[in-house]
């Protein structure tokens, strides 16, 4: 695995760690890269900002 992707994710229901990093893990695995994933929730305020100047949406319901 070479470069990373972050992906930050809003989930309609609340998972637990072990949950949220094999949700990571198997993105890992799809993707073949490093992934840092990161809960819209678990974010301070101040970094969401920073992040939704960059972002770019890839999938919503």
């Amino acid at each position: 695995m070479q470069s990373d992707i972050d992906l930050l994710v809003e989930l309609e229901k609340t998972v637990d760690l072990f949950q949220f990093i094999s949700i990571k893990l198997t993105l890992e695995k799809i993707l073949n890269k490093k992934v840092d994933l990161i809960s819209s929730k678990g974010i301070f305020p101040y970094i969401k900002l920073l992040i939704e100047k960059d972002k770019i949406l890839i999938y919503e319901k």
